[in-house]
């Protein structure tokens, strides 16, 4: 998959351009060298001939889709056009942050007054911590404006302030700047180095676009240390990994790359128990056009069934797991993991792969940057499991509406009959244990055997964690977790899964459109709107 490439260019402004109002005597100073020299370029006609956010203004709206009456922030706001633009497009509120107190168009100082209500201003310096939070924010053609030992800051300023943000920045030189014989542009860099700074600063690139001028982003902070941690844990050696890592950008393959988002649905299948329950459900929605994606041992039990998924993902580094690609198929594409053992690479015919990072300490991000280049690669963040990464995969992917089947978080609850032995009773014809899927059945059938056959059996427990067989699983520790009002019993890695899909939610926002069917614990807490019990 490649990045679109294009040509952004300037064009008429849709609103009348006016001499700039006089320079109101009462604005803050902030210390800022720039903000005397923004101040005087804000006094000349020619520099508010283009207004960059009000071109930007629609990438914003068709990346982001914020809902009617959402707050958004527009840092660098300058003429406010911008400003407008969003408010009129998605009847959104919008707070407009400059340090230079005459940046405004006239007829926006007007409408702070006329519209009160959806629009504000407010002057504040991005070098320093600002005092206004909103869910969105919008940077158009600011950050190549900071000074390069200033972005780092800025940026974090930035972030802190609102939770989603969208970016274009320049990566040209100025045309302006000598009207007062000084430079605009302090900071011109590549794509690359953008992408490098995102990165470092722990942010999720949702969406991305690079064109001959200039290069935009969605981006979308980690705003605390907890949301920080929920970037997960792996369960391979670091040395292994980054051998790994070594070899697998070695084969060639495509990398992933944000994408615009694509209104078609798509089903994922995560392997709880729950799965088995909603077998022609999938069916159906597969037939009427959704994708399909798998995670593990689901892609098996969807082939089992007929169903040729549109995409396997794979997280898990550990050789063994290669089984989760057999067999491979037409019509369907493996999205594996750089860290994956090479095995696992192996298994897929060229040209039928996409490679996807999910690493981010210095050790093991280094083999990415020898190969890639630093800011040539986008790291997936979330947390431990490869559901939750998947879910944040699959909309850098641009796939933003998903519904899950399987993600239960806990155990299906079932009951079996043992002998005194230990034994446990199966069906005379098939072989297969007899479960049952309430107390009173097994009951039933027990006090049945005793009377036709004389056998001594016991009513035992029987906790299922996945849909399918998967051995490694079996005999893990079983806790009890009481949520919303309900018990559900829970392997310990499902309790720190439900957790950090709480904490991955609150970062994502409306991100992302999630259905979570089901009875589990999962989707009790998202029905009920129940806490989880804090973590010890």
């Amino acid at each position: 998959m490649s990045t679109a490439r294009g040509s952004l260019v300037g064009r008429t402004p849709k609103v009348l351009i006016q001499p700039a109002p006089p320079k109101k005597v009462n604005g803050e100073r902030f210390g800022n060298p720039e903000q005397l020299k923004y101040e005087k370029m804000w006094d000349l006609e020619q520099y508010r001939a283009v207004s960059p956010g009000e071109q930007c203004a629609p990438h914003f709206m068709a990346e982001a889709r914020p809902p009617a009456g959402a707050h958004v922030i527009d840092f660098g706001c300058g003429t406010g056009r911008g400003a407008i633009a969003l408010a009129m497009l998605g009847k959104v509120k919008v707070t407009m942050v400059d340090f230079a107190i005459n940046c405004l168009d006239p007829f926006v100082y007007k409408a702070l007054s006329s519209q009160g209500d959806t629009l504000k201003f407010v002057q504040a310096d991005l070098e320093k911590p600002l005092s206004v939070a909103a869910q969105y924010g919008f940077c158009a053609d600011v950050m190549e404006h900071i000074p390069e030992d200033k972005v780092e800051i800025v940026l974090k300023n930035i972030m802190k302030a609102a939770e989603h943000v969208f970016f274009n920045i320049s990566t040209t030189e100025d045309g302006c700047g000598v009207l007062i014989g000084e430079k605009l542009h302090l900071t011109v860099r590549p794509p690359a180095w953008w992408s490098r700074k995102f990165r470092f600063l722990g942010a999720q690139v949702n969406w991305y676009k690079e064109y001959d001028n200039c290069v935009m982003f969605y981006a979308t902070a980690w705003n605390s240390a907890k949301e920080v941690a929920l970037r997960g844990a792996l369960n391979t050696t670091k040395e292994k990994l980054i051998e790994n890592i070594r070899l697998s950008t070695k084969r060639g393959w495509s990398q992933m790359v944000p994408h615009d988002r694509q209104d078609r649905p798509a089903i994922v299948l995560c392997g709880g128990p729950s799965l088995s329950d909603f077998e022609d459900e999938i069916q159906q929605k597969r037939k009427e056009g959704h994708s399909l994606m798998t995670v593990n041992g689901a892609y098996k039990w969807a082939l089992d069934r007929g169903m040729v998924p549109s995409a396997q993902i794979m997280l898990d580094g550990r050789e063994f797991n290669k089984r989760f690609l057999d067999p491979i198929v037409e019509n369907c594409h493996y999205f594996i993991a750089s860290h994956c053992d090479p095995a696992t690479f192996d298994m897929v015919p060229p040209g039928k792969g996409l490679i996807w990072h999910c690493v981010d300490n210095e050790e093991l991000t280094a083999p990415l940057n020898e190969h890639y280049g630093e800011g040539g690669w986008f790291y997936v963040p979330g947390g431990s499991t490869v559901v939750l990464r998947a879910i944040i995969l699959l909309r850098m992917l641009g796939v933003w509406r998903q519904e899950l089947y399987g993600f239960d978080s806990s155990l299906k609850e079932s009951w079996v009959l043992q002998k005194a032995d230990g034994e446990l009773c199966k069906h005379k014809s098939t072989g297969e244990v007899l479960e049952y899927t309430s107390r009173e059945d097994a009951d039933m059938a027990q006090k049945e055997l005793q009377n036709d056959y004389a056998t001594n059996t016991a009513v035992v427990s029987k906790y299922g964690h996945h849909a399918y067989e998967q051995k490694e699983n079996d005999g893990q520790g079983v806790v009890k977790v009481t949520c919303g009002g309900r018990i559900f019993y829970c392997n310990t890695w499902m309790v720190s899964q439900a957790h950090e899909f709480l904490d991955q939610v609150k970062f994502m926002g409306n991100e992302v459109e999630l259905a979570v069917h089901g009875d589990g614990l999962i989707a009790h807490i998202i029905k009920t709107g129940a806490e989880l019990p804090d973590k010890e």
